[in-house]
């Protein structure tokens, strides 16, 4: 599992100057690299076709990395470790599946299976037909797993995901509809195809990670992604927008992406090739551990690392992903015990007892108000005990998360505890479960703080 550099990711959470923070990213994923997993796996690779019965014995064909002891074509896939997750992976419009070789070798060592789709590479694809491709990618390659004739047999788990760039990324929200296998979607950059994207997005309840660029003027967000996201009903969704990220970037050496890129937004400058790759494959890494193989270090870690990351103007995001656990209330001035009553209710869920936060560090506050109980606001407090220590926030909006950065000068220690409460009524409230602890930081800054802005000039 790759995890983020818990305290090179603190320090991004402060506004620095861009080389700093350039600096820091990179080392950031340095770091994550160095413990993404005890013992990397090695890339085994091999070509497969099959004939889709339901399409006239359609020919697929895919080029599959696979987690190995060893490197080489059509080794043995890895024994130790496992079963490995599915990541089918749908290219974009005349992009060649060697366009994304830095996806499948960041994500196969970490322990997944990447499946490159190599159809629909003519002048004129068809965006529904690549669509039923990654979907039969997904079910294919589960049945290899079931087949004890099979190299695969017995080592693919049973959670897969469709991912894909462009052409691809709306072939991928196409595909839900047509694989029960499917467990989460991950679109780049994609775009509206006929049939459309935007309309079938309506029909997705898995989980989603939209990946886009703010710079990209081939399938801007406003008219491609954006609707996507806005269309789709799932509980769990991202959107994630790198600043300045191109269209092409999320390719590699694709140069008919870059004529075409060039030609519609002529002068146009972007963030760093490197920056945006690093950004996209840390993002859908997190994602991926989460979704996939349901890592809940990483599911703790993927909002903070967004936030680290949005503090510093490396991306902007919008999204949430409702786990559906319990329900309850809060408080007025300092002191009452909240009780979880059922559904229905205000009820804090995190931090809910055990955690153990770092000072000076932005954390995530949730809470669950599924009927609009508490009124469109609400009050945060900070407890100690049976003391009650301070308001992290009097009045916040009730929209279920509050983006907390914890005083670097808060003693550490257990026995800390939140309170969310009901702006209008002071009876409306919930409490933490049990305490938490706060850490002091190893390193912390002092200035400038979070989202603080210093003017050239000023001492």
């Amino acid at each position: 599992m790759m995890r983020s550099a818990r305290h090179v990711g603190n320090l991004l959470s402060t506004h620095m100057t861009l080389p700093i923070a350039l600096l820091l990213l990179v080392l950031q994923t340095l770091l994550s690299a160095c413990v993404a997993q005890e013992v990397p796996f090695g890339i085994g690779t091999v070509r497969l076709s099959w004939q889709d019965p339901g399409r006239d014995n359609r020919s697929i064909e895919a080029r599959i990395h696979y987690p190995a002891d060893s490197g080489g074509e059509g080794v043995p896939i890895a024994m130790e470790g496992g079963p490995f997750p599915i990541v089918v992976l749908g290219h974009g419009y005349q992009i060649g599946i060697n366009s994304y070789d830095y996806l499948w070798q960041y994500l196969v060592p970490r322990g997944y299976i990447v499946v490159l789709a190599d159809t629909e590479t003519v002048l004129f694809p068809s965006h529904g037909e690549f669509g039923k491709d990654l979907a039969f990618l997904v079910d294919a390659m589960q049945a290899e797993g079931a087949n004890p004739g099979s190299a695969f047999y017995g080592r693919i788990a049973a959670t897969s995901a469709v991912m894909g760039h462009s052409m691809g990324g709306g072939a991928t929200v196409l595909s839900a509809q047509h694989s029960v296998n499917i467990t989460t979607i991950v679109p780049l950059a994609a775009a509206e195809t006929n049939p459309s994207a935007i309309g079938a997005a309506a029909g997705v309840y898995v989980p989603m990670l939209i990946v886009s660029g703010s710079g990209d003027c081939v399938t801007p967000i406003g008219s491609h992604q954006g609707p996507m996201y806005d269309a789709m009903p799932s509980s769990c969704k991202f959107h994630v927008t790198i600043t300045d990220g191109s269209h092409c970037q999320f390719a590699q050496n694709a140069t008919l992406c870059n004529i075409g890129q060039g030609l519609a937004c002529p002068f146009r400058s972007y963030v760093d090739d490197a920056v945006q790759k690093a950004l996209t494959k840390e993002c859908v890494g997190l994602w991926l551990d989460a979704t996939l193989k349901g890592n809940l270090d990483t599911w703790s870690a993927f909002e903070p690392w967004l936030v680290n990351q949005a503090a510093m103007g490396s991306l902007a995001y919008r999204g949430l992903c409702v786990s559906g656990e319990g329900e309850g209330e809060g408080e007025g001035e300092g002191e009452g015990e909240g009780e979880r009553e059922g559904e229905g209710e205000l009820v804090l869920t995190a931090p809910n007892g055990g955690e153990e936060w770092e000072a000076g560090a932005v954390h995530i506050i949730r809470w669950n108000d599924p009927t609009g109980i508490a009124g469109p606001n609400v009050r945060l407090g900070l407890h100690r005990g049976a003391d009650f220590l301070e308001w992290v926030n009097r009045k916040t909006e009730n929209d279920g998360r509050y983006y907390w950065k914890l005083p670097a000068q808060l003693e550490a220690g257990p026995g800390y505890r939140i309170r969310v409460q009901s702006y209008a009524d002071n009876a409306l409230r919930d409490y933490t479960d049990d305490a938490f602890s706060v850490l002091h930081a190893p390193l912390a800054w002092l200035a400038p703080d979070f989202q603080e802005t210093w003017s050239m000039g000023e001492i």
